[in-house]
């Protein structure tokens, strides 16, 4: 059977001038997965990345690794069905709550609680919010809706899976929605236990699809190298 290695980006900058740029240490988690899959023998014949900058940075910070060790990585496609679904927009929309993208949130607090407690804050409401938008309570004008974010997924998570050879393995990097909706694609999950999915899915994180012509498995869900566990790991 063909392997799909589906990855969510590393760790991005909640904090910085803009949401998509990976942190320091979203750097270091994808160059950590990178090593680990040199280590680990996997040798990807095919790169797919989302449209967003933190999909193509995880990607290039892998593909260094390998570099660095001889290995080759191959050249990454872009696929805009992997791109991540429009939550922060829908938040931004319902509660006029600043995102990750607005200047309220982009100057740091000083401290680390007072950046927690902003975290909590507006984690609190984007839980609240999206569930609603996913179960059909609320649906904004002129943005992608759920069901059509849905559907994306399914199209993007069957492009990925297409037959191929049985010892073929693509590498997938994209988002945390787009993983979790994927996979609710693959196992038939209802709207609620998509969005449940979403919230667990940690920064480089691997889910592995094994597939043939006949059917697609679910192997492994949500794994990262033991470097990224613990107090390492993150989830924005």
């Amino acid at each position: 059977m063909a392997t799909l290695l589906l990855v969510r980006h590393a760790q991005a900058s909640f904090f910085g001038p803009t949401y998509d740029r990976l942190t320091q240490h979203g750097r270091a988690q994808a160059r950590a997965l990178g090593r680990h899959w040199v280590a680990a023998g996997v040798r990807p014949h095919q790169v797919v990345i989302g449209p967003l900058v933190r999909h193509r940075e995880t990607a290039e910070l892998v593909g260094d690794e390998f570099a660095s060790a001889g290995c080759s990585w191959p050249d990454a496609q872009v696929a805009r069905e992997l791109d991540e679904h429009q939550g922060i927009a829908v938040v931004k929309s319902v509660t006029g709550f600043g995102s990750p993208h607005d200047d309220a949130i982009h100057a740091e607090p000083a401290s680390t609680a007072d950046r927690e407690s902003l975290k909590r804050e507006y984690f609190g409401k984007y839980r609240e919010v999206l569930t609603d938008w996913a179960l059909g309570r609320v649906s904004p004008a002129g943005m992608e809706n759920w069901a059509e974010f849905r559907a994306r997924a399914g199209r993007g998570l069957d492009r990925l899976t297409q037959p191929v050879a049985d010892d073929h393995v693509t590498a997938a990097f994209t988002s945390g929605g787009f993983v979790s909706a994927g996979l609710g694609h693959l196992l038939e999950l209802s709207d609620g236990k998509v969005v449940e999915i979403s919230f667990v899915v940690r920064n480089c994180s691997v889910a592995e699809v094994r597939y043939s012509p006949r059917r697609r498995i679910l192997v492994s869900f949500n794994v990262v190298p033991d470097s990224l566990g613990g107090d390492a790991a993150t989830f924005v």
